[in-house]
C-alpha cells in the first residue's frame, strides 16, 4: 500500500503477484487502460499517469483511494483550493491513506506490507488480528536522516537553508517511530537505511534487498572529445550535495559541462540560483525520454549527504554513465572492487574533481568505466529484486506472527 506509487513499490507488487501472494495492492489512483486512453489526449496528464503506470499482473488487484491525494494536489496549485481545504500537508494526506487502507484487510489477508509514513493504522490492525507486518523504508530512518543533516547544516551554513528534511512536525516523527516499533520485518535497499534500523531499534529483523536496474542499453556510446559531459537528476536541495557538484566543476573549468535537471528551486536561494546561472538547467525531462538523454552524457553525480538509494544511480548504470556518489547513497551495495572507487566521501568537492579528472584526462579509461556500468546493470536487476523479496514474504507468511 503505497499512495503516489514509487517504482519499486511496483516492483514489489509485481514480485508478490507474480508468486500469488498479492491479495491486493492499495495506492491513490494508477494508470490502467481506461486512463490511459485518457492520458493520450493531454500531454500533462501523460506525464503524470506514466508514473502511476501499474503491471498488467498488478491492475487487476489494485485498488484505489484517490480523495486524499486528489485533495492535497488541488490544495498545492490553488490558494483558493488550500483555504477551503487546508494546506498541500504531505504527512496528512498518508495519514488518512493509511486509515482508509487499515479498513481495507480482509478474511483472506495473512500478511500487510506498508511503507514510512502509511503504515501505522493498518499495522495496528493487522496486529490485532494476528497479521504478520511487514515495514518497507526505502531511506534511512529518521534519527539519523536529521543527524547527518544537521552535521551538514554547522559546516555549510551558507547552503542549510537547501538542504529540507528538517521540517517534519514532531507527530509525523512520532509515527515513524511508532511504525517501525509495530513492524515484524523491516525491509531496506541499502546498508545506510539497514545501519540506521539498527542503530534505532537494535533487535528489529532487517533484510536488505538492492533495488533494480531498468532493461541496459545494448552498448555504451563512447566519450567524444572535448569537456567531460557531467550530468545530475533529482530535486535542487542540498541533501543531494549540490553545493559538492558545483565546487567540483567550478575547480575544472572549461574541461566539465555540467548539466542539472530537476525543479523546486526556492525563489529566495539566491545561492543555488547564482550557481545555476553558471549552468545547464532543465527543469524536467520526461520519464520516457531520461534513458535516451542520459546516453548523451558521461557521467551522473549523487553525492547525497543523505539517501536510501537512489533509483537515478540504476537509471544510469543501465545507460553506460558510471555514477559518481557517496557511500550514502546505495551505490556502495552495488560497486565491486574494480569500481568502489567510484565512491566518494560526504562533503568532499575535491574527490569529486579529481575523479572527474582522471576521465577527463584517459579518455579510454572513461570508456572502461562505462562499460563496467553496464555490467553492473546486467547483474542488477529488477527481476533479482523480485525473486529475494518474493522469498523473503513467503517465509513471513509460512512462518506466521512471531511472538513480540
Amino acid at each position: 500500500m503505497h499512495p503516489t506509487l514509487n517504482t519499486n513499490v511496483r516492483q514489489a507488487a509485481l514480485a508478490l503477484a507474480e508468486g500469488g501472494l498479492l491479495e491486493a495492492m492499495h495506492t491513490s489512483f494508477a494508470a490502467g487502460p481506461r486512463l490511459s486512453r485518457i492520458a493520450a489526449l493531454s500531454e500533462p496528464v501523460a506525464r503524470v499517469l506514466e508514473k502511476r503506470r501499474v503491471p498488467d499482473a498488478v491492475a487487476p488487484l489494485t485498488r484505489v483511494h484517490p480523495l486524499p491525494e486528489l485533495r492535497r494536489l488541488a490544495a498545492r496549485r490553488s490558494s483558493l483550493a488550500a483555504k477551503l481545504i487546508g494546506p498541500p500537508d504531505l504527512h496528512r494526506m498518508y495519514a488518512t491513506f493509511d486509515r482508509i487502507t487499515a479498513r481495507q484487510i480482509s478474511s483472506r489477508t495473512r500478511a500487510v506490507l506498508g511503507y514510512e509514513d502509511g503504515a501505522l493504522a493498518t499495522f495496528i490492525g493487522a496486529e490485532q488480528l494476528g497479521l504478520a507486518r511487514i515495514y518497507d523504508l526505502p531511506i534511512p530512518f529518521w534519527r539519523m536522516k536529521h543527524a547527518l543533516l544537521e552535521e551538514e547544516a554547522e559546516t555549510n551554513p551558507e547552503w542549510a537553508p537547501l538542504l529540507g528534511g528538517l521540517d517534519d512536525p514532531a507527530w509525523a516523527l512520532d509515527r515513524k517511530s511508532a511504525e517501525l516499533e509495530a513492524a515484524d520485518l523491516v525491509l531496506t535497499a541499502s546498508s545506510l537505511s539497514t545501519a540506521s534500523v539498527r542503530e534505532a531499534a537494535p533487535g528489529t529483523r532487517v533484510v536488505q534487498i538492492p533495488y533494480g536496474c531498468p532493461e541496459p542499453a545494448a552498448s555504451i556510446r563512447p566519450s567524444a572529445r572535448g569537456p567531460l559531459r557531467a550530468l545530475y537528476v533529482g530535486s535542487l536541495t542540498q541533501r543531494k550535495g549540490l553545493s559538492y557538484i558545483f565546487e567540483a566543476a567550478e575547480a575544472l573549468g572549461a574541461r566539465v559541462d555540467l548539466t542539472l535537471v530537476g525543479g523546486g528551486a526556492p525563489s529566495g536561494a539566491d545561492v543555488l540560483h547564482r550557481a545555476l546561472a553558471r549552468h545547464r538547467h532543465i527543469p524536467a525531462v520526461a520519464h520516457h525520454e531520461m534513458a535516451a538523454f542520459m546516453r548523451t552524457f558521461d557521467v551522473l553525480l549523487l553525492p547525497s549527504i543523505v539517501e536510501g538509494f537512489g533509483l537515478v544511480i540504476l537509471e544510469a548504470l543501465a545507460q553506460g554513465l558510471p555514477v559518481v556518489a557517496t557511500d550514502r547513497t546505495g551505490a556502495i551495495d552495488l560497486y565491486d572492487d574494480e569500481t568502489r572507487h567510484w565512491i566518494v566521501p560526504a562533503a568532499d568537492s575535491a574527490a569529486i574533481a579529481a575523479l572527474l579528472e582522471r576521465w577527463v584526462l584517459d579518455r579510454d579509461r572513461l570508456d572502461e568505466a562505462k562499460s563496467q556500468a553496464l555490467d553492473i546493470a546486467r547483474r542488477t536487476t529488477w527481476a533479482t529484486y523480485r525473486d529475494d523479496l518474493r522469498t523473503v514474504v513467503e517465509g513471513v507468511i509460512s512462518a506466521g506472527t512471531p511472538p513480540r
